[in-house]
């Protein structure tokens, strides 16, 4: 006879899950150390005959299986009680408990009871209905989890989304600012060029009339130091003419400086330092939300394009990932199921989402339904116009009667007359 091949990958038959350590014969089952201690406790299994793995393991068996198939073939199992020594083939209802015939007078006398082989498919198909609650359960937590898993690819995305909203933001001030500095560095150029030239035009005309006013000076004096009496009163007249109109053609007041070094840089960087927030719509939040604007309509053919916008209440344009957007139209008066539509943004307009549908109807009402996560936005109205182009109806046609020219709209006719 062949052996248990590998004693230490044995399961317990028990929890499934521990290697076993132990074997009881009259249960037919492997048992782990907690199984085996749990196994003792019970009234009902005290009188088993509980053997450790490594006898189980030495005796001829050829594999697990073997030690488990009296069980699987109907081995019957006795009662722990060891004066009745009787197979348990009957089943308590009132105990809820497997009992065998000795049971049935003493301890059970007068109970509810029946065969196993009787009372087993009725509890069978007792536990097995009372295992659809449990099925749900799942099935909702399987749900659940698929949803939260979900939840948690868009928060995810949606957070590297904002990250990247952030650094093109950043790029974007950025290049905003470099033009600024560009324009700022032109403009103070700009005024200290001016207001040098205009300096440098007032010292070119002071230097000239210092030129002057030193050359009539040094004239003056040289003829002071170096005339006979007789020279100096003889030409006394014509240096007086000459330092009189030198001294009048120079006004000293006008030549004082012009400009001033008063131009400074007016600062305004208070929006730089704070240049947005991560906002957070609860669903609290999202209910004061409103649909602000539906856009002018752009009809395509059998399309309709429109565009909307939402309003948060601080009158914010409210932003938010396509994917938690929903969008409908259900025209008003009418059976008709709600028309679907689909949503895109652009990068131009924030806040501004393009609807584009394919209506059944126009000229009439219809109610637009903005869903955003699992807050319904307050429904606003949309009237889709008549579009000339639609197959039913055939263009517009002029009469001429006279003088006067009406238009008139051909409607095709159900029944024309004969």
């Amino acid at each position: 006879m062949k052996k248990v091949a590998d004693p230490q990958h044995v399961t317990c038959d028990n929890c499934t899950t521990a290697n076993a350590t132990g074997y009881c014969k009259d249960c037919s089952k492997f048992m782990c150390s907690d199984c085996i201690s749990t196994h003792k406790k019970w009234a009902d299994f005290s009188t088993h005959k509980l053997t450790s793995l490594d006898e189980v393991t030495a005796s001829d068996v050829s594999s697990t299986s073997q030690l488990l198939a009296p069980a699987k073939q109907g081995a019957p199992l006795i009662c722990p009680i060891p004066s009745h020594d009787e197979p348990l083939k009957i089943y308590c209802e009132t105990c809820d408990s497997v009992i065998c015939r000795d049971c049935t007078v003493r301890t059970h006398k007068d109970h509810e009871y029946d065969l196993v082989s009787a009372s087993y498919t009725k509890h069978y198909q007792e536990l097995e209905g009372s295992l659809n609650p449990v099925k749900g359960k799942i099935e909702g937590l399987k749900k659940v989890l698929s949803a939260l898993a979900e939840r948690e690819g868009e928060i995810r995305e949606r957070g590297e989304g904002v990250l990247e909203e952030i650094h093109e933001m950043v790029e974007e001030m950025m290049n905003v600012l470099r033009e600024s500095e560009r324009k700022l560095t032109e403009q103070a150029k700009r005024v200290t060029d001016d207001k040098l030239k205009e300096l440098s035009e007032q010292i070119k005309s002071a230097e000239m009339s210092l030129s002057v006013l030193e050359d009539v000076e040094d004239y003056v004096e040289q003829s002071l130091k170096t005339g006979s009496p007789q020279q100096v009163l003889g030409s006394k007249k014509q240096m007086m003419e000459r330092m009189s109109e030198v001294t009048g053609g120079i006004n000293v007041e006008e030549l004082h400086p012009k400009e001033k070094a008063d131009f400074v840089l007016s600062k305004d960087i208070k929006s730089l330092h704070h240049i947005g927030d991560i906002v957070t719509y609860s669903s609290t939040a999202l209910q004061q939300c409103r649909v602000k604007k539906v856009g002018c309509i752009t009809p395509a053919g059998k399309v309709i394009l429109f565009s909307l916008s939402m309003e948060a209440p601080d009158s914010s344009l409210l932003c938010v990932p396509l994917s938690s957007l929903r969008c409908s139209l259900v025209p008003v008066g009418k059976c008709d199921q709600p028309i679907h539509t689909t949503v895109t943004t652009t990068s131009t307009d924030p806040g501004v989402y393009r609807i584009q549908c394919n209506p059944s109807t126009s000229g009439t009402y219809h109610t637009v339904k903005v869903q955003v996560y699992d807050v319904h936005l307050e429904d606003t109205s949309l009237v889709i116009p008549i579009n000339p182009y639609l197959d039913n109806i055939t263009p517009v046609q002029p009469l001429n009667l006279g003088t006067i020219t009406y238009h008139t709209m051909l409607m095709p006719m159900k029944n024309p007359p004969h």
